[in-house]
């Protein structure tokens, strides 16, 4: 079996698996000319084995073809769809005919779920939130990271290798390239592209935060080259340095960001609260309600935040208060929502969280938490008097209801919050 030193100029084979790692291996197929092909990886776990990206209709044969050197096709178990693209879920109707194992599971999110409902599937559905986000085999586990702002994607992590499934790590490239990132020019291509794709430092802080608890060792995924041990931790570390210039707090010099990603981390990220900014909720919500619109099993629920007597504490503890009290409450936010959820400074002093989901309590209830945290801050120095409280407004969004009138009801449902006496919320 053909392990990575075995390739010939990095080149992938095409009728033929490669291992990565322990029990972990490379079964995908390049179409020729097709930069979106998918890699595919099995991980190989007796009658538990997984499947990562399927891939596509016109890729599924090579890939079984690949899987079948390594073990039998009806020794997969569980089959892990992070997307519902056609080059990542369109082998899901074949191989709904051929597997016959009744306790054979597609793994996924309920937002994936959503859009491959309408494929039709007999494979039942395996979703992620209702298992800790974690795959449990034996004497090995796969945890389930969120992509940041993508509700449709997610990123997989085998624990016992330490390598993470990513989706789109670099910009589309010819299947001719190299399939190892070794040279400085690939990481700088990879850098580039998750710059721009997660420009908002709160994107990439959100990113960092899930990775920290994972000892991450290599990154293999689903478009782009496979970043070995050597280059995973100093990959990660750059990305993280490229958050930290996005807020002028650059470690090196080197790293900071280009004007163009400097005009776009400022246009979608609120420079006092670390929030996204009003247009970027605009563009983005916009392709959620046509999610919603398309999937009525989803909704696009909205909280509007407001801090109670923000007046009077700008009047006694001076604008630097009141921005202090907004930081607070930010980071709160932050704190407590998923990290597909949307948190958003609005206009002036309002805040605004949204969420896409099919749990409709879903926004009374991190709107009770945040309000109930809010009301145990406590500051030092100058500010040590200073109490906060907040009151909220939630909403569901109802299919082909424009965000205009979705808005207007949340904060129709603020100001009964405020009439009933403040540090609550309502629901409308």
């Amino acid at each position: 079996m053909l392990t990575l030193s075995d390739l010939r100029d990095g080149r992938l084979p095409a009728n033929q698996p490669v291992r990565l790692t322990d029990r972990l291996w490379w079964v995908g197929h390049l179409l020729p000319g097709d930069p979106f092909s998918c890699h595919a990886y099995l991980l190989e776990h007796g009658d538990e084995s997984v499947l990562f990206n399927p891939g596509s209709a016109r890729t599924i044969r090579h890939t079984l073809a690949k899987i079948a050197q390594v073990i039998p096709v009806d020794a997969i178990r569980w089959f892990v769809c992070p997307s519902a693209r056609p080059e990542v879920a369109g082998a899901l109707p074949v191989l709904d005919q051929l597997v016959r194992r009744e306790d054979a599971h597609v793994v996924t999110t309920a937002a994936v779920a959503a859009s491959l409902s309408h494929v039709g599937l007999a494979l039942p559905l395996w979703l992620t939130e209702d298992h800790g986000a974690q795959l449990t085999l034996p004497d090995r586990v796969v945890r389930f990271v969120a992509t940041p702002c993508l509700p449709d994607a997610f990123m997989s992590f085998d624990a016992s290798s330490g390598t993470l499934l990513w989706g789109e790590l670099a910009a589309p490239t010819a299947p001719t390239e190299a399939f190892e990132a070794v040279r400085t020019a690939d990481l700088d291509a990879i850098c580039a592209f998750q710059a721009n794709s997660l420009a908002a430092p709160t994107a990439l802080a959100r990113l960092r935060e899930a990775l920290a608890a994972l000892a991450v060792r290599r990154i293999a995924p689903r478009q782009g080259p496979l970043v070995p041990r050597e280059h995973a931790a100093p990959l990660l570390a750059r990305l993280w340095r490229t958050r930290a210039a996005a807020t002028d707090v650059a470690e090196d010099p080197a790293d900071s960001p280009t004007l163009a990603h400097q005009v776009y981390g400022h246009a979608v990220h609120d420079e006092l609260t670390g929030l996204f900014t009003y247009q970027y909720m605009v563009d983005t919500v916009a392709r959620w309600q046509r999610f919603q619109d398309r999937h009525a099993e989803l909704m696009v629920s909205v909280i509007l935040l407001d801090l109670d007597h923000l007046k009077v504490t700008n009047a006694t503890f001076g604008d630097a208060g009141g921005d202090r009290a907004l930081m607070h409450v930010a980071a709160l936010m932050l704190q407590q929502c998923r990290d597909e959820d949307l948190a958003v400074r609005m206009r002036g002093n309002a805040l605004a969280l949204f969420l896409l989901g099919d749990n409709p309590d879903a926004a009374p209830s991190l709107a009770s938490r945040i309000v109930a945290k809010t009301r145990e801050a406590t500051f030092d120095g100058a500010l040590a008097a200073l109490t906060l409280t907040l009151s909220a407004g939630t909403t569901c969004r109802t299919q082909g209801e424009s965000m205009a009138d979705v808005i207007h009801r949340a904060e129709r449902a603020l100001q009964v919050a405020k009439r009933g006496g403040r540090d609550q919320v309502e629901t409308l």
